[in-house]
């Protein structure tokens, strides 16, 4: 694995040149990009590739939806379910934002066209992974834009890699000073109270836990919003405790 260890712009940005380092013509590198919101998409964006169309897969609608509202630009595509615009890359040059389902259904459009793409961006790579359990579609979807388009520069980013992800590339904030502390406890209660004090508090916290009813708990009657890594056993407590959540 590479380590790149980067000044980021504005205190939390990555630099458009880091990002590129990550894109090789005929390789598919899976990249940490280790913090959130720090501009991978953006700063690849930077550096678009002349003549072509650069692609950037996300795993859900609402990703690129989001992207949309927050573009002002006339060279840009959005493809999603139940979206209106119709993919044309056969002229032009720009980006294509596209849901993975989009992608595949466009996929024949894609090849016949492929001298037209420049580099592909996965995006949220774990999500194609969690949700590849309920969504067959995204299946080894990796590994099959691989090897359709063998030739492009492929880039898999998210910020947690699942734990069997083999990563080529971390991107590590030399502005960022992490301190962690790991707490093993099989008291629920103090459990509990130690994890809603750390988020009042706006601290970023990791919990490994099989017990669907203390998810429960710490949700309470709110929300939670956290990047969920179940495996098969919660999956399924999950599910079948559903009708009393």
């Amino acid at each position: 694995m590479k380590e790149i260890t980067y000044t980021p712009i504005k205190g939390k940005y990555l630099p458009p040149e880091v990002v590129s380092q990550c894109f090789v013509e005929g390789k598919h590198t899976f990249v940490d990009k280790t913090l959130c919101g720090n501009g991978f998409t953006s700063s690849s964006l930077a550096n678009r590739t002349a003549g072509k169309w650069d692609v950037i897969v996300a795993p859900n609608q609402a990703v690129v939806k989001s992207k949309e509202e927050k573009d002002n630009s006339e060279d840009s595509q959005y493809i999603y379910g139940g979206s209106k615009h119709i993919l044309d890359i056969e002229i032009g040059e720009g980006v294509v934002f596209i849901v993975v389902d989009s992608f595949l259904h466009n996929i024949e459009h894609f090849k016949k066209h492929r001298s037209k793409i420049g580099k592909i961006l996965i995006d949220e790579a774990h999500s194609v992974v969690i949700q590849s359990e309920f969504r067959p579609l995204l299946q080894g979807f990796q590994k099959y834009v691989c090897k359709i388009f063998p030739e492009k520069a492929i880039v898999s980013v998210t910020a947690t890699p699942m734990l069997f992800q083999q990563v080529d590339i971390k991107l590590t904030s030399n502005a960022v000073k992490i301190s962690s502390k790991v707490f093993l406890s099989e008291n629920q209660k103090s459990s509990l109270e130690r994890l809603k004090t750390a988020l009042n508090e706006g601290r970023r916290v990791v919990l490994a836990t099989q017990d669907v009813r203390f998810i429960k708990r710490l949700v309470g009657d709110g929300k939670l919003e956290a990047n969920f890594k179940v495996g098969n056993n919660l999956m399924r407590s999950i599910v079948e405790f559903i009708p009393n959540i």
